[in-house]
């Protein structure tokens, strides 16, 4: 008798069990008999079948399969990955309090988190893991998980490592207490100028209102009076973390957004009357990557004429889950409700026997202004796609890592000269050309870089300056200078300094 290793040679077994179990589905056995049929087909296969086999991972499978013939969301979360799924709705997890990179098989502290346990002991951006719980912490086949699995843990205990740290060529020793350490989930806030504040939204979690709290406190402390709400590349998260950031925007009982479904009565959600920025003029960025959750806020925005959206046709996902948690640990993320912006729109983009409920139809805001119902928010002020440019070579050093692990070193050459890094003196410690003709020379690009064209060039500098400021001063000074020439932040100014909705 051989063990199957691999899942594709039993795979036929999960699709007959599938099969089975939808024909009794289909015969209305809507009672304990469902659930008895499968347990003896499992226990069948369990006690009979010819190899041994992972009877739980065949279960998943069949969860999978079931909830992926509904619709594209539906989905089963293994026991395994709702941890992790959790850790980043909840907004926190417990662990040591670091970014970290690998680089050369080294585990290299990108920055210890603010109020953390690694960063109240002292450990500094440029510190390298040798040692984890006296076992040597430095191989080529390290990965991320390997970190994670041996930093985070139960919040109260404690973890051993052994730090090298360049500056000093010496070796410290800490032993750090786990405790909570916050997930952001705004990636920077800043003013762009006098009047204009940005923040950028990553995801909405449990902690992103209280996050956005206290970014708007702090840009309305520095005179901001029009705010650039960037949701590129948000994939959405949690509904009332958006309806809520929306209130901040509209006087009491404005309708956001609302939900139906064929078991869930429609439900309206409106503004109430707190609202911080209801004087505030506000663009809305968006993109491709900008999905459910930032969609009903732009929705929201763009059919109430609150303010003008700018970028690209989002994502166009317009069905709403509900979690319901399972016996063996993981969750069943179920569709349960379609949701609609305030003019009647439902934006999924078509799939399946959908496809009738996604033609494009007009619709109009609270001012007449036609939008449609086509897939996706399309933008008031489209940023089309300059397919003239060419920035190959430059992709190409962010995914081999090559520009990352350059600017992670130039950046601790920088710091071992022992001044303290900010905004004003940091181009006084730094030129651009001198870090540009080293990359080039390190990794002999020359050929590759001459070929690049005005605008891409640009860019390159830009992301040098960016990347090796980020590792001295935080993601801040990361997404502040790259919005320097950043088109759709660009094209929110211009809409600015001739405001009309």
């Amino acid at each position: 008798m051989s063990s199957v290793n691999n899942y594709s040679s039993y795979r036929p077994i999960v699709y007959s069990i599938f099969l089975i179990f939808g024909i009794f589905l289909g015969k209305n056995l809507i009672k304990n008999d469902d659930y008895s049929q499968l347990n003896y087909l499992n226990e069948l296969i369990k006690n009979n079948y010819v190899d041994t086999i992972n009877i739980e991972k065949i279960n998943e499978q069949i969860f999978q399969k079931m909830l992926s013939e509904l619709d594209p969301h539906s989905t089963y979360i293994s026991k395994k990955s709702f941890q992790q799924v959790d850790e980043n709705m909840r907004g926190s997890f417990s662990g040591v309090g670091i970014e970290f990179s690998i680089i050369r098989d080294t585990v290299v502290v990108v920055a210890a988190i603010s109020g953390g346990p690694s960063y109240n002991l002292g450990i500094q951006a440029g510190d390298k893991i040798i040692e984890v719980d006296n076992v040597d912490f430095c191989y080529p086949s390290i990965s991320n998980s390997d970190v994670v699995k041996k930093l985070r843990g139960e919040k109260g205990t404690f973890v051993d490592i052994k730090i090298l740290r360049p500056s000093i060529s010496k070796q410290i020793d800490y032993r750090i207490k786990r405790n909570d350490i916050p997930l952001v989930s705004i990636d920077s806030k800043f003013m762009i100028n006098e009047s204009v504040g940005i923040i950028k939204i990553n995801r909405f979690s449990a902690t992103t209102f209280n996050e956005f709290n206290s970014s708007v406190e702090d840009l309305l402390s520095k005179g901001m009076s029009h705010l650039v709400l960037d949701l590129r590349g948000n994939p959405g998260g949690y509904l009332d973390a958006s309806i809520n950031i929306c209130n901040h925007f509209f006087n009491e009982g404005t309708l956001l957004v609302y939900t139906k479904g064929n078991k869930r009565k429609r439900r309206n959600y409106f503004s109430d009357s707190f609202g911080k920025l209801k004087k505030t003029n506000l663009i809305v960025l968006i993109d491709e990557g900008s999905a459910s959750a930032s969609e009903i806020l732009a929705g929201a925005i763009q059919d109430n004429d609150r303010g003008i959206i700018i970028g690209r046709k989002s994502f166009g996902k317009g069905l709403v889950q509900e979690e319901i948690r399972t016996k063996d640990g993981g969750a069943i993320r179920l569709t349960t409700q379609r949701y609609f912006t305030p003019s009647g729109r439902f934006i999924q983009k078509p799939y399946k026997s959908l496809d009738s409920l996604n033609s494009e139809k007009e619709f109009l805001t609270t001012k007449g202004r036609k939008v449609l119902s086509n897939g996706g928010i399309t933008p008031d002020v489209i940023v089309p796609i300059d397919s003239s440019l060419n920035f190959t070579i430059i992709n190409l050093a962010l995914v081999n890592g090559s520009l990352r692990d350059f600017c992670f070193d130039y950046a601790s050459i920088i710091r071992s000269k022992g001044v303290e890094i900010s905004e004003e003196n940091f181009y006084s410690q730094f030129n651009v050309n001198e870090a540009r003709n080293e990359f080039i020379k390190k990794y002999e690009l020359q050929e590759y870089i001459t070929k690049l064209g005005k605008i891409e060039s640009e860019y390159l500098n830009l992301l040098i300056t960016a990347s090796i400021g980020r590792n001295l001063m935080g993601d801040y000074f990361y997404h502040k200078t790259l919005s320097i020439n950043d088109e759709f932040i660009k094209a929110a100014l211009k809409k600015f300094s001739s405001w009309e909705i």
